[in-house]
């Protein structure tokens, strides 16, 4: 039986906003949804096995083509059986440790497993689950740290100063929440810093306000600008 893990986490998104991302992005990772609501939806996947069965390829080969071998010559004396018979056994143990790997990692393939995400609102934040098994670990961490936290809050000097954004830059805040599942962690910070930059000395607000939350920021530019 697989093992499953939970993670949690908070968000200012609607509930029903942290499902559309998660479709989103899960769908692009090859999960497919199988059942949705409102509040929970669920996702059926299977493990990527290629680097496995590559290692253990790469593991009964060694055994087989050097330790092996290696070892056979040795145990044509006395001495040199003392040290061969370890190295032989060593090869073999190599080789059948790799089937087990193949076959494991074959096995946990064809096994389709779930992937549950809840998301139950409270007031203006939302308490958002996830059960997953092991080797979707990174995948789920990589879609809660897209979620906005809440850290930035707007004031009302900044939603006053809202109309002085062009379509254009509001394009470009629209374009990155678009986009922003489907680019890795570093660039994503690069790229929201960037425009947060711009966003920021047309509503003439003070950088430190937005540093090092250059998402959230842009998430409320973008919320305003939908209300």
């Amino acid at each position: 039986m697989p093992r499953e893990f939970a993670d949690r986490t908070q968000t200012t998104l609607s509930n029903e906003d942290v499902i559309v991302r998660a479709i989103q992005f899960f769908t692009s990772e090859n999960w497919r949804v199988q059942t949705q609501s409102p509040k929970v939806v669920t996702f059926v996947g299977r493990p990527r096995i290629m680097g496995k069965i590559i290692a253990s390829i790469v593991l009964a080969s060694i055994g087989v083509l050097v330790f092996i071998p290696i070892g056979s010559l040795l145990t044509s004396t006395i001495i040199g059986a003392i040290i061969g018979i370890p190295i032989f056994l060593i090869g073999v143990a190599m080789f059948i440790g790799a089937v087990i790997v193949a076959i494991t990692a074959r096995y946990r393939q064809i096994q389709f497993q779930n992937l549950v995400l809840t998301a139950e609102s409270h007031g203006s934040r939302t308490e958002v689950a996830v059960n997953y098994p092991e080797y979707a670990r990174m995948l789920v961490s990589r879609f809660l740290d897209l979620l906005p936290s809440g850290k930035f809050s707007t004031d009302e000097k900044t939603l006053a100063n809202m109309d002085k954004l062009s379509e254009a830059e509001f394009d470009l805040v629209r374009s990155f929440m678009v986009r922003r599942n489907s680019i890795e962690k570093d660039a994503r910070l690069a790229l929201a810093k960037k425009i947060a930059k711009i966003l920021i000395k047309k509503l003439e607000l003070q950088s430190e306000l937005v540093d090092g939350r250059e998402e959230e920021f842009l998430e409320e530019v973008a919320q305003t600008f939908r209300e």
